[in-house]
């Protein structure tokens, strides 16, 4: 089962060393134990410290932040003029887009150590009002664009059919947001349908505001499972409106018109009276804060202090995403004084505090399926990089770019180190338009589900396999990518196949590159370790699986014949190790698999130099390894026996036929099956390997 390691974390006693985290193979935390030695275990990099759920998103908001943040000729700007803002920028957005800038922005929130998103979507239709041939076709995009990066989430379709309280019409900006309550129960079901099973997505409501619905829209809502989000009373015009409408301040009314109770998140809760305020509080539901929008758009502070002392619970959102980091979304909340003998406290005692809270309410508002309210017993868990918490929020007039279709360099779960953007094959821009996004190993949401180990063991590694276009290469570098890593190969003249390759490669939803490098020169193997790590980021998985066959009697080997087979199989299998080693010294792991031959043992006529080579490589491994280990370098061989591949298959059918008459297992390996062992190497089940020659060879040879 995982398990992962951590200098430093804050567990619920406060600060520990060296915690060592356990997993089940589903994800959720089974132990967690300070004082204990790595061991095998993953190393995290940085502090270890609770995640924090985002209980608020727009998610498209992300790439027009900073495009409303500036003050207009005429000088009166406002959350309305905001919004018609707002409004013209949606029609832009295609599915395409809107999943793009969803990924970057989950990417992000990650990155900052948001490690949950309840996804609140009502951006549903075309420009034009009509709706996508799959209804639920937006929705949908932000599940992918969660999938895709590994945040947890929750969709929140938002029911959204007038333009004011309780009945007026809406406007055109607001088009492609309208529904009725049957397409809406049509969205919500296509929503369940795509998230039954997953255990890091839900689905809940979300009424958009008393300006958008009506009274029996929203009790019948109210009488659906799940969570329900709804935008409360964040202006101060909506408070006179319903005032003049119903008689009654929006929070009183909600909370004297609808079942209110701990599976209600009323966001925006900013202008309440003091009895609002204590009666929402009674209720056990969730007020959503999200400071730096509220900020922007000048709506008003929440009255948290009395909230508190009445005994109320709080999450955080990032909303329109002018700030996407938790730290900046608690300062404000960590800087107003607790009650009671809580005000005595200082520094990171009181922003300990607001954390642990908002990450309670957080997990409480973005309710899973089967999720209980109380709260639970794991928690979540993000790595921080070293340096990070000192750093300034990123620029928002950074996202204000459109990204088009194709410029995604997707983020997976889990991932131990930054990994950069590849170049945008739509407009070229690469990180101008997209820039680079980091997320540490050890991300984890909710009922504390490590993220990305349901999706694979090798998430957020990255490969080189040299000879990677063709045979056992290819193989390797398939299953690989299907296993969760980034994938880079070498080849030598075989652009066709290396490209289909990295086709493949990109199919699995990882990144792939390939480059042409005859690594006999080790000036090759050094430009191509170069070229892979700007392309994908440092090597975690070394495979040295290039190789060359030069056959003939043992009188007629000449010197150039035999140094050219020595030196693609010896020569070069050093330098691209020697090209990669530095760097998983400095960082403390990393993993060296070389494919040696079962011939490296038992030799065959015709074929001196390759046996030679192959046994070569089997001392190397062996050598190697014991400079290594210590460092965190595992390093192992695998010898394969005969496997069926273009070369095997250019011998002829008399030559297999007599293969298969010889061996035990009385067929021909596949490279599948070669994989598999380099998988086994390459991955957690491979932590007690070191120095060793496994050797697949269907009984060919015993050893």
């Amino acid at each position: 089962m995982p398990e992962f390691h951590a200098r430093a974390a804050l567990l619920p006693d406060g600060w520990a060393a060296d915690v060592l985290i356990a997993a089940d193979s589903a994800g959720t935390i089974t132990a967690v134990t300070p004082d204990a030695p790595p061991g095998a275990a993953d190393r995290l990099r940085g502090a270890v410290i609770p995640g924090v759920p985002n209980l608020h998103s727009h998610a498209f908001q992300r790439a027009m932040a900073g495009g409303a943040e500036r003050r207009s000729p005429a000088g009166q700007d406002s959350f309305w003029t905001w919004r018609d803002t707002m409004y013209r920028f949606v029609g832009l957005l295609t599915p395409e887009d809107a999943e793009a800038v969803a990924a970057q922005l989950y990417v992000e929130l990650l990155e900052w150590g948001f490690t949950g998103i309840a996804e609140f979507h009502y951006l549903h239709h075309q420009p034009d009002g009509t709706p996508y041939a799959d209804i639920a076709e937006m929705a949908l995009r932000h599940l992918g664009a969660a999938r895709r990066t590994g945040i947890g989430i929750t969709l929140l379709p938002s029911l959204y059919r007038h333009g004011g309280i309780f009945g007026a019409d809406p406007v055109p900006g607001q088009r492609r947001f309208l529904n009725d309550l049957e397409p809406y129960r049509r969205i919500l079901e296509a929503c369940r349908a795509a998230t039954a099973g997953d255990a890091q997505a839900a689905v809940g409501m979300a009424p958009h505001s008393l300006r958008a619905v009506t009274p029996a829209m929203l009790q019948a809502i109210a009488a659906l499972p799940g969570p329900i989000h709804i935008h409360a009373a964040e202006q101060l015009k909506e408070v006179a409106e319903c005032q003049a409408a119903t008689g009654a301040r929006p929070v009183q009314w909600l909370l004297d018109n609808a079942p209110v109770d701990a599976r209600w998140c009323l966001i925006h809760a900013t202008h309440m009276d003091a009895a609002e305020t204590r009666a929402l509080a009674a209720t056990g539901a969730v007020a959503g804060l999200c400071p730096s929008t509220e900020a922007s758009l000048g709506d008003g502070t929440f009255p948290l202090r009395p909230y508190l002392e009445a005994g109320g619970s709080f999450g955080i959102g990032t909303d329109s995403h002018v700030g996407i980091s938790p730290r900046d979304e608690l300062a404000p909340v960590g800087d107003q004084p607790a009650p009671g003998a809580a005000r005595a406290r200082r520094g990171d005692q009181r922003g300990r505090a607001a954390s642990r809270k908002a990450a309670a309410g957080g997990r409480a508002g973005r309710r899973r399926p089967g999720q209980r309210a109380a709260a639970r017993r794991h928690r979540p868990w993000a790595a921080l990089r070293p340096g990070r918490a000192g750093r300034g929020a990123p620029r928002a007039d950074r996202a204000r770019r459109r990204w088009p279709a194709g410029c995604l360099g997707v983020l997976r779960p889990g991932q131990s180190r930054p990994h950069h953007h590849r170049r945008c094959e739509a407009g070229g821009r690469g990180r101008a338009a997209c820039r680079a996004a980091r997320h540490r190993r050890g991300v984890c949401e909710d009922d504390a589900e490590i993220a990305g180990m349901t999706e694979g063991p090798l998430h957020g590694k990255t490969a080189y396999v040299t000879g990677g276009s063709r045979g056992i290469g290819r193989a390797i570098a398939l299953a690989f990518a299907g296993a969760g890593a980034d994938v880079a190969i070498c080849h030598l003249g075989d652009a066709a196949q290396a490209t289909t390759l990295v086709q493949a490669v990109t199919a699995r939803g990882r990144r792939g590159f390939q480059m042409e490098a005859d690594v006999a020169a080790p000036a090759a193997t050094r430009a191509f370790a170069a070229a892979a790590e700007a392309a994908l980021g440092p090597c975690d998985i070394l495979v040295n699986n290039a190789g060359i066959n030069i056959r003939g009697a043992f009188e007629t080997i000449s010197e150039a014949d035999y140094d050219r087979v020595v030196d693609v199989h010896v020569k070069g299998m050093f330098f691209m190790a020697q090209a990669v080693y530095p760097g998983m010294v400095a960082r403390g792991h990393g993993r060296i698999i070389n494919i040696a031959s079962q011939l490296a043992f038992k030799g065959g006529p015709d074929i001196t130099p390759y046996c030679t080579a192959k046994a070569g490589i089997v001392g190397f491994t062996r050598s190697l390894a014991w400079e290594a280990a210590p460092k965190g370098i595992q390093v192992n061989a695998i010898a394969p026996g005969p496997i069926e591949t273009d070369l095997t298959r250019a011998r002829g059918p008399d030559w297999k036929k007599a293969m298969e008459d010889t061996i035990l297992a009385g067929r021909l390996g596949q490279p599948e099956e070669i994989a598999a062992t380099a998988l086994l190497l390459a991955g957690p089940g491979g932590a007690f390997y070191v120095g060793a020659t496994l050797s697949p060879n269907g009984g060919d040879v015993m050893h």
